[in-house]
């Protein structure tokens, strides 16, 4: 073997360095809970079972607050996880390039909420710590609420609007430099462990990015398959849902544009690609899709057992090896 690892064109033919960014979302916040021990007590004493059984647990900045900051938390890692796709257990994910704008605009959004919900419990501090003593009378502890200045300390959205870098340069994929200079020591063996090991940190990230894309296209195919049969445009009958939104359509359209990237460059997405537009095709004029005619509802018929048909093959689609493909065959 020569003496050198993996290069950062390498690793670009493996399709992800080319093609998206790494990401992850570290967002530190006060849930405002506190564990009682009085409350712990009082509940064993009421169901008559051992209180090392128990978990008195208390909210005691209270849910009023608590929401201004858990909310756009939640916000921001749903969006997020719908944007992206896991790439290792290191709790980065892989964002393709062509939705970078689109999240790193409503990141920043959902960061103003956060910091504008933790400027607002800090302002109303004292006041949230007087309503806790009242509401909570004998079960008040005045340890429950920190200093304002440790409270402040509990509160973080790191990165901006999130940790975000190349994957050339995460801290995780070891080893890729551009300058091979570091490894002149270092044993063939060596060498190529390296190198394998870098490759099998791709060769996961890619399965786990094509898995996820057909996961989010199983799920909206789901959700289309289970509202068109449930439609029934007839308003006299009740025993059916009378409504079929256009968003059900958008969000499969929405999938199947992803899949058709084939960011991963597995053969079978173009394929499945393929199938998701012929349903959309059937769809047609979304209006007449949902007529009370006997062509519409032929055009559904016809429409759901593609879906179906789509589904299956996805559920059968197992997604092996492409590394050696990928990068030209043995290395």
């Amino acid at each position: 073997m020569e003496n050198n690892i993996l290069t950062e064109s390498d690793i670009a033919n493996t399709n992800l360095a080319s093609k998206g960014i790494l990401v992850r979302l570290s967002i530190k916040k006060w849930s405002g809970v506190k564990t009682s021990k009085k409350v712990a007590e009082q509940i064993a004493v009421d169901h008559d079972v051992p209180v090392t059984r128990i978990r008195g647990v208390l909210e005691v900045l209270g849910r009023e607050a608590v929401i201004l900051t858990r909310n756009p938390c939640n916000h921001a890692h749903t969006f997020l996880n719908l944007h992206t796709s896991p790439f290792d257990d290191l709790g980065w994910r892989f964002l393709p390039s062509d939705k970078i704008t689109e999240v790193k605009e409503r990141m920043e959004k959902f960061k103003e909420d956060f910091l504008g919900g933790v400027a607002e419990i800090l302002d109303g501090y004292d006041s949230f710590k007087e309503k806790s003593k009242l509401e909570l009378g004998d079960l008040f502890e005045e340890d429950f609420f920190p200093s304002k200045e440790d409270l402040e300390e509990k509160f973080s959205w790191e990165g901006n609007p999130f940790l975000i870098t190349t994957i050339e340069d995460a801290t995780q994929i070891i080893g890729l430099q551009k300058s091979l200079e570091n490894y002149d020591h270092l044993s063939d063996q060596v060498l190529e462990e390296i190198q394998e090991g870098i490759l099998k940190k791709h060769e996961n990230a890619i399965r786990l990015i094509d898995q996820d894309t057909k996961n989010k296209l199983m799920n909206q195919l789901d959700n289309f398959i289970t509202n068109v049969e449930g439609f029934n445009p007839n308003k006299k009958d009740a025993r059916k849902g009378n409504t079929l939104r256009k968003n059900t359509l958008d969000n499969l359209v929405k999938e199947a544009e992803s899949i058709r990237q084939n960011i991963t460059g597995n053969p079978s997405n173009d394929a499945i690609a393929d199938a998701v537009s012929n349903v959309i095709r059937m769809v047609g004029d979304y209006e007449s899709f949902k007529a009370d005619t006997g062509e519409a509802k032929k055009t559904r018929k016809r429409a759901l057992n593609e879906a179906k048909k789509v589904k299956k093959d996805i559920t059968k689609d197992g997604s092996g090896s492409l590394l050696d493909e990928m990068l030209g065959g043995d290395q």
